[in-house]
């Protein structure tokens, strides 16, 4: 295989890792509707009702430089009546007003980041909707999250 199959190959791993962080970290800062509720419920990270394992961020893989730019950017843009994704003209302006140049790659990939957050954001509003990242879990998480489903279970 040559070094440029290689080199691709790794970028397509580490743009997909850092799809499923933001996917992920779209899923865990939603608050979900609950039936017949008009405001939405505690946001996912913060609720008791998800296992801590589900709050488990996925490793990435190579740099989570882009993930930092996105963040420092904001995962999303406000649109007429939700969210929406990164305008370009966004992205070009934090190049311009903090000096860091990006790549053609990294750009790009940011912009994905930004869509993929987005359109997870939106999907994760549903409370029946699985998280993207289900981590491998550990005898003790299993005997952890059993331990607290019987406590729920309790009404404790």
């Amino acid at each position: 295989m040559g070094a440029n199959y290689k080199a691709f190959k790794f970028f397509a791993e580490c743009r997909q890792s850092l799809i499923l962080y933001v996917r992920h970290e779209a899923w865990l800062n939603s608050a979900p509707k609950k039936k017949d509720e008009k405001e939405p419920g505690t946001k996912r990270i913060f609720s008791p009702d998800v296992p801590d394992f589900y709050k488990v961020m996925p490793e990435i893989v190579g740099s989570d430089f882009c993930i930092n730019v996105l963040q420092s950017i904001g995962t999303a843009a406000m649109g007429y009546a939700s969210i929406q994704s990164l305008p370009w003209s966004e992205i070009s302006a934090y190049q311009s007003a903090t000096g860091v140049r990006l790549t053609a790659w990294e750009a790009e990939t940011v912009r994905i980041l930004s869509e993929q957050y987005v359109a997870q954001a939106l999907k994760s509003s549903d409370p029946s909707c699985e998280p993207p990242y289900k981590p491998e879990l550990t005898p003790e998480m299993k005997l952890q999250h059993a331990k607290a489903l019987r406590k729920k279970m309790r009404g404790q």
